[in-house]
């Protein structure tokens, strides 16, 4: 018998015209090397306060009060791990510098104790470098010095800050030495080197003395584009006959100069292995940082390694510099802008695999960081963290801010106060890079967008489909998180409540698209109060035709 019209046209097969992808989180992070129409799924275009991360991305970590009311910016931090523990005591220090002079803010919930008072108080004192250092007979030592007030000790027996003293400079030398104008001091070989304000020349002691006759040492008639010596710094490197340290010398104007040996005063056997140049340096002199035998420098032109140089990269070639050009074009607008400002620095936390460039206050009173992590090579940026000043403490990063307080950067959400009974809420966001989902040049309509986290308490989230480049970041949303998703029993409905605790569960929530456009990326802004970590997001598009 033949079908009737109505009939048929419920009986036939309709051809499906959606279609799904998983697009996986950037793991590999801001890429700005890449044509924004690469269609790379492990990069993204932008990666604010959720970084790359093992498995996809992560909200960064949030801080929490540690001590309150320096009494002006905290400027420098310094971590001291003491090596003697007493009975009932530890030996542990951590200390802030400010404007004013030295605090010691070791205890959490502790009020600041004034450990040194600085003789000038301006804008440059307080922002300081510093070491720890352990003499032959066992003394455990910190020199500190900073760009005003010179060269501190602090000596862990009396627990007391006071001027360096007993260092002088040797016989017939050009110049003469005062603690008060030094302003750098590495170690490198056994022999404390340390440089004084504006000069070419660094100062070193015998090996393994902390006090005595300096010897002057020049580095000028190699500097090619002038400027004071800015800092010294230690490379590991396999020359060729096994692995050896190289002292770095880096000039205001951004020539570098490693050398190599064991004596100074020798000639012979104490060479430079070439002059590079990376660019202008910023202000201060935590421009460098090593790690896993590498050197890492921070200039102008952007973040470079000293294999890099070595190997005849160009700082400024996208494909050469493989580390520090995804990341370049902002970083340069950043440093033309603050270049001249204090707060720059770099420096890696070793147990989070990561590197952390922090840039100074904004000019519209925000703050932002660069966040490098070293396993997938991939950089984000953290924002809305109000950090001045920072080191890493019992792999944790802890902080001062301007108005004069400390914080640790070791839970989920910001500015956790003291007694826990507030908190602000951490926003995130993430625009993936331009995919044309397997429809090359056709137009696309994506219907439903599903991101896919683990977490234990329901993120707000907002997502808006970018079509063909659209870079623009949008306003943080406006929703609130929610309850955790463990709830609690004899609140939760049965059947729909999960029952975790505060063990960290999937989540996922489908959320409409709109537009249409050849090439596609999703736009999340987000906020969160809890650990929260992002795999991936479900597509569903249909495909027209090319015009």
């Amino acid at each position: 018998m033949a079908l009737t019209a109505r009939q048929s046209s419920f009986s036939v097969a309709q051809r499906q015209t959606a279609q799904a992808l998983v697009i996986p989180a950037p793991i590999q992070g801001m890429d700005a090397r890449l044509n924004v129409a690469i269609d790379n799924p492990q990069t993204c275009l932008w990666a604010i306060n959720m970084v790359p991360d093992e498995y996809g991305a992560r909200v960064r970590s949030g801080y929490r009060e540690w001590q309150l009311d320096c009494g002006s910016e905290v400027r420098t931090i310094i971590t001291y791990p003491g090596l003697t523990k007493p009975a009932g005591s530890t030996a542990d220090r951590i200390f802030a510098c400010t404007e004013e002079g030295i605090f010691d803010v070791t205890t959490v919930g502790g009020t600041p104790s004034s450990k040194l008072t600085f003789a000038t108080q301006d804008a440059d004192s307080g922002f300081g470098v510093w070491m720890h250092y352990v003499t032959q007979t066992g003394a455990d030592l910190i020199f500190y010095a900073d760009g005003s007030n010179g060269l501190f000790t602090y000596t862990p027996s009396t627990d007391t800050w006071a001027q360096t003293a007993g260092i002088t400079a040797v016989s017939g030398s050009a110049n003469t030495l005062d603690m008060t104008d030094v302003r750098f001091i590495v170690q490198h070989k056994l022999r404390i080197w340390f440089i004084t304000e504006g000069a070419t020349y660094a100062w070193y002691l015998g090996v393994e003395a902390i006090a005595g006759y300096a010897t002057e040492f020049f580095f000028a008639q190699k500097f090619r584009h002038g400027g004071a010596l800015v800092g010294l710094y230690n490379w590991t490197v396999d020359g060729g006959a096994g692995r050896d340290d190289n002292l770095v010398a880096v000039s205001e104007a951004g020539d570098v100069i490693p050398w190599t040996g064991e004596d100074p005063s020798d000639a012979m056997t104490w060479t430079s292995t070439g002059v590079f140049f990376i660019g202008r340096v910023p202000a201060g002199r935590k421009i460098a940082s090593e790690y896993g035998g590498e050197l890492y420098l921070l200039s102008s032109l952007g973040v470079t390694t000293m294999s890099d140089l070595l190997h005849g990269a160009n700082p400024s070639d996208p494909f050469r510099n493989l580390i520090g050009y995804k990341i370049a074009r902002l970083l340069r607008r950043d440093m033309a802008a603050y270049q001249d400002n204090n707060g720059w620095k770099m420096q890696f936390n070793t147990s989070a695999g990561a590197l952390l460039i922090t840039v100074p206050q904004l000019s519209d009173d925000t703050y932002r960081q660069y966040y490098y992590n070293l396993s997938t090579g991939g950089w984000g940026l953290w924002k809305d963290v109000p950090m001045v000043a920072s080191d890493i403490w019992e792999g944790k990063v802890m902080f001062g801010t301007t108005d004069g307080n400390v914080y640790r950067m070791d839970v989920a959400a910001d500015n956790l106060s003291l007694d826990g009974l507030s908190r602000t809420r951490i926003n995130w966001y993430v625009l993936t890079s331009y995919q044309s989902l397997g429809s090359t040049a056709q137009f696309k309509r994506v219907s439903i967008v599903r991101p896919n986290f683990i977490t234990s308490e329901t993120p707000a989230f907002t997502i808006e489909v970018y079509y063909d480049y659209l870079s623009n970041i949008p306003l943080p949303t406006t929703d609130e998180p929610s309850a955790p998703l463990g709830d609690v029993w004899d609140t939760g409905t049965w059947d729909n409540a999960v029952w975790s605790a505060t063990d960290s569960v999937p989540f996922s929530k489908p959320v409409g698209g709109s537009g249409i456009g050849r090439s596609v990326a999703i736009s999340m802004a987000g906020a969160s109060f809890n650990d929260t970590f992002l795999a991936s997001w479900d597509v569903l598009w249909d495909a027209g035709g090319f015009l």
